[in-house]
């Protein structure tokens, strides 16, 4: 038995680790993560995931019921004033007004679960607590079908939110050590779910290769992540050096190659031409990059609300060749491995989203039984519309907190792409302007607009009123100021009387 730490940082011990750590040593635990002012715990049962327990300031069960196109903003809205009304859960005001079978409640409160962790791998810094045993309470609260299995949420997690990089670093020494399959390896894997890549990554585990090349000829988007599985539940033999027997096996059967080049040889260029061609060569190499950049950019702004089928730029007939040669394709442009090679660093961030979104949509589409559910999904109409809409709402939150807390240039970073999305909902141009005008370097006329929008879309928000007229005076405009404040002073009133 390991010892599990009481505390620490997910900088030393990262999650997919301690995640795995928990399930390996079948562990009843609280874990508590905490990220700047966020926080998530996850309670574990003999090393099941029992329950995951978001922070109470995170957007509800409704936000998330929307932007997995379970419900409308109108059937969320009726949701909310029942939940209000009657003091009772997001999920209980769901079933009441059977707008979703309980089954499919269930569905989308698993994957909600799932969706809070995985964000959680990308909290490098945060910090955890662990508390051995949890009370009975949690356990009977809970429901067993509200979590993915830990391995399966691992290896989403890496495959989706992590680079090459930062696996081949979780995998440590082990990465470039010759690996071949222990003999019990079969039975290690024989409970485990699904793992997309396991099957291909076998399949290269040679006793001659390195485990990091193995996994890159298993030619598989989770092969990387499915060798981190295995190193971590001891399934792997690792040695320092190839296995000699199969070395010379691979010699003995290997046929002779033989390599005719044929070479034209015409008159020297001179030293002018070369110089031009040179020329040439890096301002199309210039040109290249700089569509790279916007293209990475356009995509960074657009991914939040296309479907699989728009991210590979593949229609929804397409086949499976066809799927497999858009993701390579895309591998080549927007890979971690191509950014760091080509220097883009200051577009890093956005390129990782984006072949997160391109490997997802790969896994997704390259699996036939997940396919099928994914387009019977689409059927259902408005799922990139939710899904819009959730990230959205969810910008706004986090824009929102940091609004209050008068940090408005930080929270200018997530309100401005909520307004980019959702650019005709009034609260979140109110929010927008108040930030352009309190921000360290105030853009008035920027925000004259953004509340002067929002009142057109929403005229009796006295609040927006009382705002944009603080904005007027700045403006030196004191008369449209007085007419702002007395419409708000009078819609404050009728607030009060109604």
């Amino acid at each position: 038995m390991t010892a599990l730490p009481d505390r620490g940082r997910l900088g030393v011990l990262p999650l997919p680790s301690l995640l795995l750590l928990l399930a390996r040593e079948r562990a009843s635990a609280k874990l508590r993560l905490v990220h700047d002012d966020r926080e998530l715990t996850l309670y574990f049962d003999h090393g099941r995931l029992l329950r995951v327990a978001p922070d109470p300031r995170e957007p509800g069960v409704c936000s998330w019921l929307v932007g997995a196109g379970r419900l409308d903003t109108k059937a969320a809205s009726r949701v909310l004033a029942l939940a209000r009304s009657r003091s009772i859960s997001e999920e209980k005001a769901v079933l009441a007004l059977r707008l979703i079978p309980p089954k499919d409640l269930v569905a989308a409160l698993r994957e909600r679960s799932a969706a809070l962790v995985l964000e959680a791998f990308d909290w490098t810094e945060a910090g955890f607590e662990i508390e051995v045993s949890i009370d009975e309470d949690a356990r009977l609260a809970s429901s067993a079908a509200l979590a993915d299995e830990v391995r399966t949420l691992v290896h989403r997690g890496l495959t989706g939110r992590w680079s090459t990089e930062r696996i081949v670093a979780l995998l440590g020494p082990a990465a470039s050590r010759f690996v071949r399959p222990r003999p019990d390896l079969d039975q290690i894997v024989a409970d485990w779910p699904r793992i997309p890549g396991l099957d291909a990554l076998r399949r290269c585990l040679d006793s001659k290769t390195r485990l990091v090349d193995a996994a890159r000829d298993a030619d598989h988007p989770g092969a990387l992540a499915a060798a981190v599985l295995l190193e971590s539940a001891g399934a792997l033999a690792l040695r320092d050096e190839p296995d000699a027997e199969a070395v010379l096996a691979e010699h003995a059967n290997a046929s002779p190659e033989i390599e005719i080049v044929v070479e034209a040889r015409g008159a020297d260029a001179s030293p002018e031409s070369r110089e031009e061609a040179a020329r040439e060569k890096r301002a199309a190499a210039r040109s290249d990059l700089e569509s790279l950049r916007r293209t990475i950019r356009s995509l960074h702004e657009r991914v939040a609300g296309l479907d699989h089928y728009e991210v590979l730029g593949v229609s929804r007939g397409s086949d499976l060749q066809a799927i497999r040669r858009a993701y390579v394709a895309a591998a080549k442009r927007f890979h971690p491995d191509v950014i760091l090679r080509l220097g883009v660093d200051d577009l890093r961030e956005e390129a990782n989203v984006v072949f997160a979104a391109v490997s997802r949509a790969h896994a997704v589409l390259s699996d036939p039984a997940a396919r099928r559910e994914y387009d019977e999904g689409l059927c259902g109409g408005g799922v990139a519309e939710a899904q819009r809409i959730a990230t959205a709402e969810t910008l706004f939150r986090k824009g929102e907190v940091l609004l209050r807390k008068g940090s408005f240039d930080e929270a200018l970073q997530f309100l401005r792409p909520a307004v980019e999305i959702c650019g005709d909902d009034p609260v979140y141009l109110e929010a927008f302007g108040w930030a352009l005008f309190k921000k360290q370097i105030p853009e008035p006329d920027a925000a004259l607009a953004a509340l002067e929008r929002a009142i057109g879309i929403d005229p009796a928000n006295a609040v927006s009123r009382t705002r944009l007229a603080t904005v007027l005076r700045a403006l030196g405009k004191e008369s449209e100021a007085r007419e702002h404040l007395e419409k708000a002073r009078a819609l404050g009133s009728e607030t009060r009387r109604t």
